[in-house]
């Protein structure tokens, strides 16, 4: 007989000589890959940076998205459109056109009073080669309404050309250049973004566009300054136009096209196109390049900035090194403790795996015995117990109930049974033993499929439920077959009560899939003592009655005869 050793002490063993043996491998694991690690992990923290500015941005670009729309609904722009169309008064509420441009400049003003980085908010008509009917200018003196001498046609400008053939409710973002007022550069000078959006008239037609221009190089800075970025970034359009931000200084600069660019990281180049400089800083092993796309919508259709984070390398790698040294010293001590914890907690541990094993053992051999589950352990065991317990309800539900319906089945139909005839023994009262079948299921099978057979039974079972007392009892015997047991029945009315019940209820119309099944029932009914005093008999003469019922097709439910006046097929 081979010597028992415990499994207690073939882990603690085993174990410990893994953990020790582990100390030495992690050790050069951590000396070899822990470098290429820590700098993968500080290019996904930089990326998720990245994408966090980029977020911002776009927030950003969204917000002025939304600002435009939001001013394109209020009722002057409106009301300017009835007025224009009636000869300078509105039809509907008698303001004139001044009136209406009056309180458009208003709202014009208080969108300006919350958003400092918008310099301008103007709303130019289609007449007069683009005239501006209404203009509000922020600048560091206030926010500021210009009288109509003073404003201008737009009707040459490239952004309004492309604007006035937007489809509604659309928005666009011109080019980003220096603002011009008169055909010249505004001093001092403005770096300007404008959200331009066409409005229609109720017969579709471009009655006029609505313009904000953005301070975007304040409105970027803001965002880079919020988000504090720690390494040099650049924003570029497809139009070559650059905005390069230094983190040390926090300045954030604006370069045009063929601008040179003097700076540590891109040196001395003239920055006339995305697709040299970018590439090569993503491939430059001094500097790691994270590069976003910046989308004004939700959609993100087309791209309205691009976004580069460029880090020296040398500096995640400083940071690294010291690292792994510390981590090589923790790994160490962790491994020497850990050996000492596993050798003190595997005894305690697999003592509660033994005994539950043991107790799971002597179940098997004497159903009497208690059942040893330690499920309240938050570990490996405590999640074996829980299973083992959860197996077993399992088993017992696949055994005793059906799985279609969810009733009980034919063995705890029959258990049940016995278990109410010997209650019944003991009483003076009667007990009903009911035996049920769908007139016409294999019709419903062959003719529409089994998918159909199965609703069926479902919806029936469901029926079946509603309808009996809540102490009565119900199962499914097989195919279409149900059977019911009710007990503590005090006369035959009380019997004829369930039965004219099922009657009622059971014989109906089942809409399955568009389909409508009109459905009977066939039943037998036997009574305990009166017809049989054991269980197969109460179910072979409520099986019989009920081939009497099926016979008749007439949906009513055949109770067994008890006296020979009475005869076999008898209904209730």
């Amino acid at each position: 007989m081979k010597k028992y050793v415990s499994l207690s002490f073939k882990i603690t063993i085993f174990t410990t000589v893994v953990v020790l043996m582990a100390c030495v491998a992690v050790g050069l694991i951590v000396y070899v890959t822990t470098n290429s690690y820590f700098y993968e992990n500080s290019v996904n923290g930089l990326t998720a940076e990245t994408k966090l500015v980029r977020n911002d941005i776009e927030n950003s670009y969204i917000k002025v998205v939304n600002d435009v729309s939001i001013l394109s609904k209020t009722p002057p722009i409106q009301g300017l459109m009835r007025s224009s169309q009636s000869s300078g008064i509105d039809a509907q509420d008698h303001s004139t056109s001044q009136q209406w441009k009056s309180r458009l400049a208003t709202i014009f003003k208080s969108m300006l009073a919350v958003n400092k980085n918008y310099t301008q908010i103007r709303f130019i008509g289609i007449a007069d080669n683009g005239k501006e009917m209404v203009r509000v200018d922020q600048s560091q003196y206030g926010i500021y309404h210009h009288n109509e001498d003073i404003l201008q046609s737009k009707g040459e400008e490239d952004y309004f050309k492309k604007a006035i053939k937007l489809s509604h409710g659309s928005v666009m973002f011109s080019n980003i250049n220096y603002n011009r007022e008169n055909g010249k550069i505004q001093y001092p000078r403005v770096i300007t973004l404008r959200a331009i959006m066409p409005i229609y008239t109720p017969n579709q037609k471009v009655f006029g566009v609505l313009i904000i221009n953005v301070n975007i190089l304040h409105y970027l800075r803001e965002i880079l300054l919020y988000d504090g970025v720690r390494y040099p970034v650049v924003l570029f359009n497809k139009h070559n136009d650059f905005f390069v931000y230094n983190h040390k200084t926090k300045k954030l600069d604006f370069f045009e096209r063929n601008q040179v660019l003097s700076d540590g990281f891109l040196g001395n180049k003239a920055l006339t196109s995305t697709k040299e400089i970018i590439p090569t800083l993503k491939h430059d092993k001094k500097y790691l390049t994270i590069l976003q796309q910046v989308y004004a919508d939700q959609r993100g259709d087309h791209p309205v900035l691009s976004l580069a984070m460029i880090v020296p390398t040398a500096e995640l790698v400083q940071a690294d090194k010291k690292i792994v040294t510390e981590i090589l010293i923790w790994v160490l001590i962790v491994c020497i403790l850990a050996s000492l914890l596993i050798y003190i907690f595997s005894h305690r541990t697999m003592r509660n795996l033994t005994n539950m094993a043991q107790s799971i053992n002597q179940s098997v051999q004497s159903r009497d015995k208690a059942l040893y589950l330690p499920i309240k352990l938050n570990d490996e065991v405590g999640m074996l117990a829980r299973a083992f317990k959860q197996k077993t309800k399992l088993l017992h539900k696949i055994a005793m109930f059906d799985s279609l319906t969810g009733l009980p089945n034919r063995k705890n139909f029959i258990d049940h049974l016995d278990d109410a005839i010997a209650r019944a023994s003991r009483s003076t009262q009667l007990m009903a033993v009911v035996y049920l079948d769908i007139n016409r299921f294999k019709e419903v099978n062959d003719t529409y499929g089994h998918d159909y057979g199965d609703s069926l039974l479902t919806q029936f079972s469901y029926d079946l439920q509603a309808c009996i007392r809540d102490d009565a009892f119900c199962a499914r015997l097989g195919g279409d077959e149900f059977g019911i047991v009710v007990e503590n029945l005090s006369t035959k009315d009380s019997v004829n009560v369930i039965v004219k019940r099922l009657e009622g209820k059971l014989n109906r119309s089942y809409a399955i899939n568009g389909i409508t099944l009109n459905l009977q029932i066939s039943g037998g009914l036997a009574l305990y003592p009166q017809d049989a005093l054991k269980t197969d008999e109460l179910l072979r003469l409520s099986d019989q009655a009920m081939y009497v019922s099926k016979e008749r097709r007439d949906g009513t439910i055949v109770m067994c005869a008890t006296t020979p006046d009475e005869g076999p097929s008898k209904k209730l």
